[in-house]
């Protein structure tokens, strides 16, 4: 036997707290039982909900929540329950648990109902002041890695309108690969880019680099900046290669050091020699202003601001 959680949660509200708060859900659940039973199951108090049933258990508030008696809760009551004590209203949180399923996590449908209530706002009411746009609801705007584990971004799609990503690399607008993914409802139409346009190669961007590039290093654009800083045993294994073919190295000896120089993303900065990039072009590529991190800063707090922390140990290089 069991009240539906959403009259349970009704009765929560009404008692209102207190001491006595215990008998008086318990009183209002009766009351209005009581009432159903006599034909009166469309009592304003219930807002809607249907209370008719001849199989109910009693549910004791304690001053901490709700406790059942006995174990009959099902897993989409438990949710509607936290979203309720979480405070939200009971249609919100059976509309969050119908559009994104009882087995999402509560902090996942507490951010789909702020997400709809977000989207139901009236602009006027909002005051939002968008300079050269169209007026149209408050917008929103979700970001993730293009290579997201699976699943994620249909789960995002879901929860969010049903809109699909928009994948953007950021190759196309400057020297480095960056692709991530963006679901958002922003103006589309009188795209413009914003002017100056940055370099999109790596010697356009450091033309210094361009004296000691050699002829088998193909690359013309970075790869996505690393989260960790590049070892020294990455550039010492070059100079070291280098060093042994008089700086003419065998086929295998280029590929290895090209793998290197790709997935540390070393540029070269004198002959035979290669080295990370310095944390004021890493600035630069993000689109930072100059010395942008450089003012209170050493180089290692410098990197660890631009998203590159230190490692940890010096390990083999892969």
């Amino acid at each position: 036997m069991g009240f539906p959680a959403e009259k349970v949660a009704m009765a929560v509200k009404h008692a209102g707290g207190g001491q006595d708060e215990d008998d008086a859900v318990l009183d209002w659940l009766i009351n209005h039982e009581d009432a159903d039973l006599q034909g009166s199951s469309s009592s304003s108090d219930l807002e809607g909900f249907d209370s008719s049933t001849s199989d109910m258990e009693v549910f004791l508030i304690s001053s901490t929540g709700l406790d059942a008696v006995g174990e009959e809760l099902t897993e989409r009551d438990k949710k509607f329950l936290t979203l309720v004590e979480m405070g939200f209203t009971e249609e919100d949180a059976s509309s969050a648990i119908d559009l994104c399923g009882v087995h999402e996590e509560d902090s996942v449908l507490a951010d789909a109902i702020l997400a709809a209530q977000i989207a139901k706002r009236e602009e006027d009411s909002a005051e939002i002041v968008l300079v050269d746009m169209p007026k149209e609801r408050p917008y929103f705007y979700f970001e993730n890695v293009e290579r997201a584990p699976k699943g994620v971004w249909d789960e995002m799609s879901r929860c969010l309108y049903n809109l699909a990503p928009e994948y953007v690399d950021s190759k196309d607008f400057c020297a480095a690969t960056r692709k991530r993914g963006y679901i958002h409802n922003l103006p589309v139409k009188g795209r413009f880019s914003i002017k100056p346009m940055q370099p999109r190669t790596i010697q356009e961007k450091f033309p210094q680099t361009k004296r000691w590039w050699p002829w088998w290093d193909t690359r013309t654009q970075l790869n996505c900046i690393q989260t960790v800083m590049a070892p020294a045993t990455a550039s010492d294994r070059v100079r070291e290669i280098l060093s042994d073919s008089d700086g003419t190295p065998s086929e295998a000896h280029q590929k290895e050091i090209l793998h290197l120089c790709r997935h540390w993303n070393l540029i070269w900065v004198g002959p035979n020699t290669v080295a990370p990039l310095e944390a004021g072009e890493v600035e630069s590529l993000l689109g930072f202003p100059t010395e942008h991190t450089r003012v209170g800063f050493n180089r290692t707090d410098r990197y660890r601001s631009l998203g590159i922390p230190p490692l940890c140990s010096k390990g083999a290089v892969s």
